[in-house]
């Protein structure tokens, strides 16, 4: 069942990654497994065999969810934009409440859980909170953490009401010299993004000029163009991920509390407005089944 589970989770992190404005660390976060995954993605062999049994499932899930996916999610997405967009937003809505128990918890705040659970946490951050009698640095930790929460909303608003660039690009199908070197650049900073909740990949490389590019390389299986881009990915993801260790390491309460801010504020940047009368219906259905997946996900 875990199993399962985690195989389900990557097919939504693939699809995710297909589409510009969702965030694939978004999508991480949501179903719980951001600290996991970005603990996993380095070059440390011994802990990449010890994690088999969560990121081999993962990967079955996300490479599934790209291949399988990509022509359907793309003619999906020009069918009805909205509804995809309304279901993404479901997901997003029903992992609030697990990210804000977690944001409590790094931040050392009294838990949001209830029950002999609850109590226990709600000890265990009373105790913590006192920072060995040193008020002023909790102090300082909880106004960061709330700054911190307050900046990158604000950072997502910004992201909304930015112009965003059109498919306008033509789809290249020929590998070159300068389109390796460009696909390759570009790739490592949408994939180093990627893993930043709140942020959309795939949103990059429409404004970089090379989204229609690899989608459509992905979609025919243009094995020559996926290189540059594999290779490109590869670098980006190494990066990223050893930035975040660092943050979450030495600054757990903020980092989480940006992540916090990013989950919520990508609900106002999918915020495709009231889905028109031929999608209402579907836009309905899809935000409620999203909503309770995640919830009941991040539950479990």
């Amino acid at each position: 069942m875990h199993i399962l589970k985690l195989i389900l989770i990557g097919i939504v992190l693939g699809i995710a990654n297909l589409i510009p404005g969702v965030s694939g660390g978004t999508m991480a976060a949501v179903f719980g497994i951001y600290d996991s995954l970005i603990e996993l993605i380095g070059l440390n062999v011994k802990k990449i065999i010890a994690m088999r049994k969560f990121w081999i499932p993962l990967a079955i899930g996300i490479a599934s969810g790209i291949l399988i996916f990509s022509k359907l999610i793309n003619r999906f997405l020009q069918l009805y934009p909205s509804a995809a967009l309304w279901f993404f937003m479901g997901i997003i809505l029903g992992s609030l409440p697990f990210i804000a128990s977690e944001t409590c918890k790094k931040m050392r705040l009294p838990c949001c859980d209830t029950g002999t659970n609850g109590e226990k946490c709600g000890r265990e951050s009373e105790s913590l909170s006192t920072d060995n009698g040193r008020p002023f640095a909790v102090k300082v930790r909880y106004i960061s953490a709330v700054l911190s929460l307050v900046i990158a909303f604000a950072f997502m608003l910004v992201m909304k009401y930015t112009n965003r660039s059109q498919f306008t690009n033509e789809a290249q199908t020929v590998l070159t010299a300068s389109l390796s070197i460009k696909l390759f650049i570009f790739t490592a900073l949408a994939a180093a993004a990627m893993i930043i909740p709140g942020i959309s990949g795939s949103f990059l490389m429409v404004v970089f000029g090379t989204y229609n590019t690899v989608i459509r390389a992905v979609a025919d299986l243009n094995i020559a163009i996926l290189i540059p881009v594999a290779l490109g990915a590869a670098a980006g993801l190494l990066g990223g991920a050893a930035l975040i260790r660092a943050l979450l390491k030495r600054f757990p309460a903020q980092t989480y509390a940006v992540i916090l801010g990013l989950v919520a504020g990508s609900l106002t940047v999918l915020y495709p407005g009231l889905p028109a009368q031929n999608e209402l219906i579907l836009s309905i259905a899809l935000f409620i089944a999203g909503t309770a997946a995640s919830y009941t996900s991040s539950r479990t």
